[in-house]
């Protein structure tokens, strides 16, 4: 479990649902909390202060995560790219060996899918061995 798991677990909140709030969403929650609570023995507001701080921790933990996602995603795809026109050998996404130029590279959810000149894709952490050019007689 992450310690972003962690934390919005600790808070009652289940991570998924968590990621959809807005700060609409956190203005909203804390004049709900406000407004129902018993007029004769209110909340502590530095404890409600508190959660909210620890929310907003969350939200920003969570955002910060997200971007280095797209981050790695993006470097790992022009990592990918640079091996255009490159020949490469490899198990396909089919796990069949298979070896050819690369001509394409496509970006998944999994990782980058490089596209060889048979048709074949294969994926980037399946590749075996990469050569400047064709081998001789290959």
């Amino acid at each position: 479990m992450s310690v972003i798991d962690a934390a919005a677990s600790s808070q009652g909140l289940l991570p998924s649902r968590f990621s959809e709030l807005r700060s609409e969403d956190f203005v909203k929650l804390i004049f709900t909390e406000l407004r129902n609570q018993d007029p004769f023995k209110p909340n502590d507001s530095g404890e409600l202060l508190k959660q909210i701080d620890s929310i907003r921790s969350i939200q920003t933990n969570m955002e910060l995560g997200s971007r280095l996602e797209q981050l790695a995603g993006a470097s790992q795809l022009n990592g990918a790219s640079d091996l255009l026109g490159r020949f490469v050998k490899g198990l396909s996404t089919g796990f069949q060996l298979v070896s050819g130029t690369v001509i394409g590279v496509q970006p998944t959810s999994t990782g980058s899918l490089l596209e060889l000149d048979d048709g074949s894709f294969v994926p980037t952490n399946l590749i075996q061995s990469i050569l400047a050019s064709p081998p001789n007689g290959g």
